[in-house]
């Protein structure tokens, strides 16, 4: 819950070709932020639809930016991702403060009143991340497959590095050789 906004930012600057869904956009309209709790189920809707499109566009980094406590709430985000064969990373913040409900209705800028914020405090369900680290997505995945490949083919181009690299990979003509760091052999061990 804490510094939500913030991760938000840092994300954007170390990759700003980040697309972003948060049911926050739902309540704005004319650059004005106006809250209807009634409307809550569909603005998450909406962002639930806006991380489908981006998927579908094969966006290389899909932020859900929004306060998300209960397993169940995250659940369509994961089956989008899967669905896409994107990988789901969560972000908490690390904040001290990040449970300390009086510090958070201090600093949350929607007006939330404390009773909501405890109540979402109090139910906050931890998430178990299945891996641990950065992944890439298909494409940037495919296209730093074909970056190395295309190193590899400059250095084959010396005579010295063709020769140690032949006896290191036990391939013996440059098409073998430019596929040793495929996805099939990078499986095998």
């Amino acid at each position: 819950m804490a510094t939500k906004v913030s991760l938000t930012k840092t994300f954007l600057i170390k990759c700003f070709q980040a697309c972003i869904c948060s049911a926050d956009d739902y309540f704005v309209s004319a650059g004005v932020y106006t809250f209807d709790r009634a409307r809550l189920k569909d603005a998450h809707l909406y962002s639930q639809d806006k991380a489908g499109e981006f998927c579908q566009n094969l966006s290389n980094l899909i932020i859900i930016d929004n306060t998300n406590v209960k397993r169940w709430e995250m659940a369509p985000y994961f089956k989008t991702a899967s669905q896409h064969r994107y990988t789901v990373i969560l972000v908490e913040p690390k904040t001290p403060w990040k449970f300390a409900v009086d510090e958070l209705a201090v600093r949350n800028t929607h007006g939330v009143d404390e009773s909501v914020i405890r109540a979402r405090a109090t139910d906050w369900q931890v998430v178990q991340p299945h891996y641990y680290g950065w992944f890439l997505n298909p494409a940037d995945s495919s296209l730093l497959l074909d970056l190395g490949r295309s190193w590899l083919e400059k250095c084959l181009a010396n005579k010295e590095f063709y020769e140690n690299f032949s006896q290191f990979s036990n391939r013996y003509n440059l098409k073998s050789m430019l596929h040793f760091y495929s996805r099939e052999m990078m499986g095998k061990g």
